[in-house]
Formats: C-alpha cells, sequence, structure tokens
C-alpha cells in the first residue's frame, strides 16, 4: 500500500517572549518556569518513531547547519538516572525522567573561525500506566515500557567561556513531544503562553515543540536568530519523524570507498595548506570552484591509494609523521597520469605532497609557468594517439588491413603520439630545455601507473582502453559531458540495437497485406 503524502510543515509562533528570559540568578535552575516555548507544529507521525527522529537529529547536526562538520560520540549511557547525570543537566523534564544521555562532540567546518563545542543529549521518557505495564508483562515483552518524550540539549562551557557562533545563547534546547493525554508539558505553565492563545484556539491534536532556556539578554523575538533556528531545527524534527514513519532508507550509499570522517579530516588540513592558490590564480576563470574542487579530488585520492597500494617501510621522522602522514602512504607505484590536466593544479597540489606523476593536455596554460619547478616539470604538452600504445605482436592478424579514416575538422585524428614539457617552447628559459625524447609515451604512459582523468572530455571515453593497455594500477573518471570514441556524442547519432524498427517494419507490411487482400474481395 502506498504511503499517504507528506503532511505540509506549519509552524506555530507561540508569541514574542522576549520579556520572559530568565535572570542570571535562575539561569542553572531548569525548572519548569524557566523554560520558554519558541514554536510548535502537528506532531503527524506517532510518538513510537519520536525517539528515532531525535537519535538522527543527533547524530547528524550538519544537515540542519552549514557551519557544522560533524559530530562525534565520545561517551553514553544507556540507563541514565537523576543521579548519574552529570551536573547543569536537568533532572525532571515535564513530568519525565532521564533514560539515556550522549556526550558529543560537534567539529566545525572552519576550525580557524569557529570553535568545537561538547554536548549532552539528554533522553526522557514518561513511564507508561500501569495497566499497559502488567498487559506488556502478561505478553513477555518488557516491563519498562519507556516512551521517550523529551530531548534537552545542554552546551559544556567552561566558567568564562563562550559559545561558538553557530550555536544559540542558551543554557538548554528542548524538544517535546506533547500528546492529547498529556497532562503537563516543560513548558506548559499558562505564563509561558503568548497573551492572546485561548484553549479554543490550540488544537487539541499531538505537537512537537521546541522551548528554551535562554542566557540572559538573549533575544526571543520573532526576528531573533533563536526562533530562526528553533524554527529550522523543528521543520528537521518534523521531516525526519515522518521518514520514521514510513521506514525511510537512504537510496544511494555513499563514502563506501573511503569514509566520511577520514576524508573532512584531510580535506581541512589540504585546505589550509593550498588556500592561497585562491589569491595567485592565473586563469579567466573562477578561483574558488576551481581550487577546493581540485583540493577536494587531490584528497579523496590520497586517501583512496592509502587504502589500495602499500606504505613505505622505510624509517622515519615521527615529528614529520604527524605534520605530514601522507608522506608514508601508499601511492601507485608507475604514478599517476592526470589526463586532459587543463590549468594543472591537481597535478600541482598532488606533486606538491610528494606524489610522482604528469599532467598532459594539448597546449599549455597560463598558470603552468607560474607553478614551482617540480610542478613545471610534471606538466606536459602531449597529442597521443591510443593506437601506438599497442604493440605489433598483440594486434589480431587482419587480411586486408582497412584503411585509416581521414581527418577533418569534425572528425580530428591524433597525430602520432608528439609529448613535450612546456619549457620547450621558445618563450621558457633555455637552460630549462628538454628533449622530446624523453618526455614520449614510453616515459609517460608507465605500467603500474593511476589514470586521472577529470572533465577530460573527448578523453573520457579512452580511458578505461588506455588503462588496458598499459596495464594500469586503476583509474578514476570523473566526466562532465558526453563523448564518443571519435567526436561528441549526440542524442540520437546512431542506435547499436533497434528493435523497435524491425518490429514496425513487420506491423506495416502485414498491415499493407491485409489492406490489399480486403481490396481484393471487396472488387470480386
Amino acid at each position: 500500500m502506498a504511503q499517504a503524502p507528506k503532511p505540509k510543515f506549519e509552524p506555530e509562533f507561540l508569541g514574542d517572549l522576549s520579556e520572559q528570559t530568565p535572570n542570571k540568578q535562575d539561569s542553572d535552575d531548569a525548572s519548569l518556569s524557566q523554560w520558554i516555548p519558541l514554536v510548535r507544529c502537528s506532531a503527524d507521525f506517532p510518538i513510537d518513531v519520536f525517539e528515532i527522529a531525535l537519535l538522527n537529529l543527533v547524530h547528524h547536526p550538519e544537515y540542519n547547519s552549514t557551519l557544522i562538520l560533524r559530530s562525534e560520540v565520545l561517551a553514553e549511557w544507556t540507563s541514565a538516572s537523576a543521579d548519574g547525570l552529570p551536573e547543569g543537566v536537568p533532572k525532571v523534564v515535564g513530568g519525565s525522567k532521564p533514560v539515556r544521555c550522549i556526550h558529543r562532540k560537534l567539529l566545525p567546518r572552519r576550525p580557524g573561525r569557529d570553535a568545537a563545542l561538547e554536548q549532552y543529549c539528554t533522553f526522557y521518557a514518561a513511564s507508561p500506566p500501569a495497566a499497559d505495564l502488567e498487559e506488556k508483562e502478561e505478553d513477555g515483552q518488557d516491563g519498562e515500557g519507556r516512551v521517550v518524550t523529551a530531548l534537552v540539549l545542554t552546551p559544556i562551557v567552561e566558567e568564562g567561556g563562550t559559545l561558538p557562533y553557530y550555536h544559540p545563547a542558551v543554557h538548554h534546547i528542548l524538544f517535546e513531544y506533547i500528546s492529547p493525554s498529556s497532562s503537563t508539558s516543560a513548558s506548559s505553565s499558562s505564563s509561558s503562553l503568548p497573551p492572546n492563545a485561548t484553549a479554543s484556539s490550540l488544537s487539541i491534536a499531538s505537537k512537537l515543540q521546541i522551548s528554551a532556556h535562554p542566557l540572559p539578554g538573549t533575544p526571543t523575538s520573532f526576528s531573533s536568530r533563536l526562533h530562526r533556528t528553533s524554527l529550522a531545527l523543528l521543520e528537521t524534527l518534523h521531516r525526519y519523524g515522518w521518514g520514521a514513519l514510513g521506514n525511510y532508507k537512504k537510496r544511494v550509499i555513499h563514502d563506501c570507498l573511503v569514509k566520511r570522517e577520514a576524508y573532512q579530516d584531510l580535506y581541512l588540513v589540504m585546505r589550509e595548506r593550498h588556500k592561497g592558490l585562491v589569491g595567485s590564480w592565473k586563469e579567466v576563470t573562477d578561483p574558488y570552484k576551481h581550487v577546493f574542487e581540485d583540493i577536494g579530488i587531490a584528497t579523496f585520492l590520497m586517501l583512496l591509494w592509502k587504502d589500495t597500494y602499500a606504505g613505505s617501510d622505510s624509517p622515519s621522522d615521527p615529528e614529520e609523521d604527524d605534520k605530514e602522514p601522507w608522506k608514508r602512504w601508499g601511492r601507485p607505484p608507475g604514478g599517476f597520469i592526470d589526463f586532459g590536466c587543463g590549468n594543472g593544479l591537481l597535478t600541482h597540489i598532488l606533486v606538491s605532497e610528494g606524489y610522482d606523476g604528469v599532467g598532459i593536455d594539448l597546449r599549455a596554460r597560463t598558470s603552468w609557468e607560474h607553478y614551482p619547478q617540480a610542478s613545471r616539470d610534471a606538466l606536459r604538452v602531449c597529442a597521443f594517439s591510443p593506437f601506438d600504445l599497442v604493440s605489433s605482436s598483440s594486434l589480431p592478424p587482419s587480411p586486408s588491413p582497412s584503411p585509416l579514416p581521414q581527418a577533418d575538422s569534425s572528425n580530428p585524428i591524433p597525430p602520432s603520439s608528439s609529448c613535450a614539457s612546456p619549457d620547450s617552447s621558445p618563450a621558457s628559459n633555455p637552460s630549462d630545455l628538454k628533449d622530446a625524447d624523453s618526455s614520449s609515451s614510453a616515459s609517460i604512459f608507465k605500467p603500474n601507473a593511476f589514470i586521472i582523468a577529470n572533465h577530460a572530455d573527448e578523453l573520457t571515453p579512452w580511458v578505461p582502453v588506455v588503462a588496458t593497455l598499459i596495464d594500469a594500477s586503476g583509474y578514476l573518471s570523473i566526466p562532465c559531458c558526453a563523448w564518443g570514441f571519435d567526436r561528441k556524442f549526440e542524442k540520437g547519432m546512431g542506435k547499436m540495437f533497434d528493435s523497435s524498427s524491425s518490429s514496425r517494419s513487420r506491423d506495416d507490411s502485414d498491415e499493407k497485406e491485409d489492406s490489399g487482400n480486403r481490396t481484393k474481395g471487396e472488387g470480386e
């Protein structure tokens, strides 16, 4: 049976309550009178899946804030009690008692700008009626029967410390599932309701509600940052709950080759090391797009090679290993080949981090001559033919060899391999000239090399072919547009198998035959 359409998210703002901010002397007391309700919406899912939605919210804060990288669980208590709770965490919330506490650490996306923050995430549950417990015990089920009704997030701040920008200025944030049968919620005191609220104006349906225990002086008006953050959190919680109700599962599993956490940590390091390339960009294209995109690709490749190839066994300096651990990581035995390297940025980043390889393209770019000498030596102007990589002994015998296609403007045929360093151009320093023979295909297409095709255009379909011909150790293809082996791919340019045409021709012939028979019969 198909799932019902997702209900519309319709928040209810609970009034401008800026005058109800707790005083300093009350800031450490999370009693009912200190919670300020901010926003609520209809709970379009049963309370049984509320805990699942809360766990998604706790484990994935990055989905709700672009300033947070991820969270890491430092410790967890699954049978929390009021006596065992950390200091500063509310002991009771709306009559519910603590049943679980997660100690997590929020990692910022910009460590140089924002600090990390630790938090206590405490789940509270209300005990069901005694009759329900007896019924579960008779059925052989757990007699505890906890039902999570609330979650409190408590930031851990040292005395005299401040909260990072990405966290609201509060002592606690409260998420509640308020059922019609609930007699009390943590923020249901009459003093906390908006002045124009009446019993008839409030829906009797179950509600999701977010309340806060703000720091002194924190604005709580409709236009405040606290209200905007609460609204975003409530919408996320509403979406998670509906997804849990329908047993939502991700259709695509990401991070299969490289773990997300390892990638994020190394990317932050690589970004700091190479972000200066934005200021020295020499191309007319957008530096922010190209620089950080190629830093990300280089990060992925470094971790992929680490897990694929054997690392170095030679003695090393422990201090250097802490600063640049990738120097001892595994790497392709034959180096890397960056097909259609363009501005050469990806080649430059990898060479700068100690990886052997070359980048090839049909022409040099403006950026090439501004890279360090090691990167310039790795960049080659190269036009090659894949047929030159095939030895004559490996070709099957042919009784009548087919003539080679003729070159024209729409179907360029590459000449025989011709590769040279950019320094061989007349504008380069004569002392840097290189012999073209040393830059031939044999010196570039080494066995066990790893081929990189990042937006390689017309070279894209040849990547697996060349990888097979040179016995490459692997390849990574990141295409941007479709190309055939001899021209840019166009929809409808040719069909290998067109079963519909043959079936249509048979139908047409049958129809003509039937029409002829009918005409003949009418004439008779």
